[in-house]
């Protein structure tokens, strides 16, 4: 099958380009394909609420994902924390606009055909929640990073500096992943776009219109995200990661300009 073959070619380039790194985000990424059909699915088909199969399903995903990808260390213990705090800080304003919008969740012709089974508005936020999850997990990664990079280059850097200096890598990566992150969701909803054009919608019809909303509050969600982990993930990284490292740093300067 030429979806196979597609799959294949994934894979070799993965493990080709990124070598071990990504040979591990292979395995990771066939764990998560397997928590999602195994784990996920079967719990609301059975009648869990979709929040908590979602969370079932997201968080060993992320955590199996950031282990396997960044190994058993500091950095990946506060990538989880920073996508945690973050999760806890956007996902209830989430919910609360999804609930302020009025929104029912029926935002799709599928949806129809399970909205006996599972509750429309639980499951258009469980989707939001997974997806805003997965986004900052990226983002978080690669801020921690350059935090213990910055560290590792200059031990003499105050927290002041430091903190300015991995934050304007990650203003500079901040453009990029929220363009990217907005046109992942435009494709997605393109038919959506088409339909709405054509039909030349009046434009307040059109932002009242749930599909379109749907698709505006999951964007938003996950560029708010993405925004707030950034200064979650640097201040994390500057003030739990280098503190013991520094002072080390401090007494084996200080011992040898004694000798």
């Amino acid at each position: 099958m030429p979806i196979i073959i597609l799959a294949i070619i994934f894979c070799l380039t993965a493990i080709i380009i990124g070598r071990g790194k990504g040979l591990r985000a292979v395995i990771s990424l066939a764990l998560s394909v397997f928590i999602i059909a195994e784990i996920f699915i079967p719990l609301m088909i059975h009648g869990t609420p979709p929040v908590i199969a979602g969370l079932s399903a997201a968080v060993p995903i992320v955590v199996l994902i950031v282990y396997i990808t960044e190994g058993f260390n500091r950095r990946s213990h506060l990538s989880l924390l920073a996508i945690a705090l973050t999760a806890l800080l956007v996902l209830p304003m989430t919910w609360l606009t999804m609930r302020a919008s009025n929104l029912s969740g029926l935002n799709s012709e599928e949806v129809y055909y399970v909205a006996n089974l599972i509750n429309p508005f639980a499951l258009a936020f469980t989707g939001i929640m997974i997806g805003t999850i997965a986004i900052v997990s990226e983002v978080v990664i690669t801020q921690i990073s350059t935090v213990e990079q910055l560290f590792e280059a200059n031990s003499k850097l105050s927290n002041t500096q430091a903190y300015s200096q991995a934050l304007a890598v990650g203003e500079a990566h901040l453009s990029a992943v929220i363009n990217t992150l907005f046109l992942i969701y435009l494709s997605t909803a393109l038919p959506l776009v088409l339909l709405v054009v054509e039909r030349t919608f009046v434009l307040n019809t059109l932002f009242n219109s749930e599909p379109v909303m749907s698709e505006i509050i999951r964007t938003l969600a996950g560029a708010i995200a993405v925004v707030i982990s950034i200064p979650i993930s640097t201040a994390l990284g500057i003030w739990l990661i280098p503190k013991n490292e520094k002072e080390e740093d401090a007494k084996n300067d200080a011992q040898q300009a004694s000798r």
